[in-house]
């Protein structure tokens, strides 16, 4: 019997019932991809033991009531996607992980079921996601407690109102990219200092992992882990008062509002 249905087979998609499966919650043989790209569906189920529907109308026909159908594909592809399936069993629970999707759209098209909008990040591939989860108005608390246990299965779940994802998606769903982009300025800057290159990466890629992990095992907060490090006048002192100076928390303002504001244009 399928429970879990994913339309699209991208990162997420995989992500996601990957994640569930080695978190014992659901069987491979209880989950169902349906993706246009047939020869990667056809590697997840040799190498994983999803199952694979040759069609909307196939996929759709398998679920029965109280499953749960996830859209995963891309923004641009929903509106095909949601033109094709002709009718859903109105106890189905529709989750979207589409950025810039508002639930509207999915309201539109299916007034009668319980629909949440999620907004993901990619940590999720390892089990470490951050995922803000926005149930529509029918939504009953069995519908919002299933699909937190599914992305608490891919790490933190939190639940919040829709007009707050658009901040969501500035804040957890673009902030791996601002991660990855410090990793690579301070690698940078210790190479430019006259450190092997290689050797630049792997400790400032494990100096941000150890900080972070840290940070979330700690009962302390950032700012206390932070004056933790930082002795009077000494090297961390330093680098703080420059990052000050050169108006580092004022940077990182500005860029997730433009990623907020971005995602809102985009919905």
């Amino acid at each position: 019997m399928v429970k879990l249905a994913i339309i699209g087979a991208g990162a997420m998609g995989q992500a996601i019932a990957k994640g569930l499966v080695e978190a014992k919650l659901y069987k491979a043989g209880e989950i169902k991809f349906f993706d246009l790209r047939h020869d990667l569906l056809e590697g997840l189920e040799r190498q994983f033991g999803f199952g694979f529907a040759e069609s909307f109308d196939e996929l759709i026909s398998e679920l029965k009531s109280e499953s749960i159908l996830v859209f995963a594909v891309k923004p641009q592809n929903i509106d095909q996607v949601l033109s094709d399936i002709k009718a859903l069993d109105s106890s189905v629970l529709i989750i979207s992980i589409l950025a810039g999707t508002k639930i509207a759209k999915f309201v539109e098209r299916f007034p009668e079921n319980p629909i949440i909008r999620v907004m993901p990040n990619t940590p999720a591939q390892i089990g470490c996601g951050a995922s803000a989860l926005a149930p529509n108005s029918i939504c009953k608390s069995k519908d919002l407690e299933r699909a937190q246990e599914i992305f608490s299965a891919l790490g933190l779940a939190t639940i919040v109102e829709e007009e707050d994802l658009d901040l969501v998606t500035a804040l957890s769903g673009s902030g791996p990219a601002y991660v990855f982009y410090l990793v690579e300025a301070m690698a940078e800057a210790a190479s430019k200092l006259g450190l092997e290159r290689s050797k630049a990466e792997a400790l400032a890629l494990q100096t941000v992992f150890g900080a972070g992990t840290l940070a979330a095992q700690s009962e302390r907060s950032p700012s206390e882990l932070r004056a933790q490090v930082t002795s009077p006048n000494g090297t961390t002192a330093a680098a703080i008062e420059s990052l000050e100076k050169n108006g580092f928390k004022e940077t990182l303002f500005r860029a997730v509002s433009a990623a907020k504001q971005r995602s809102q244009e985009l919905s």
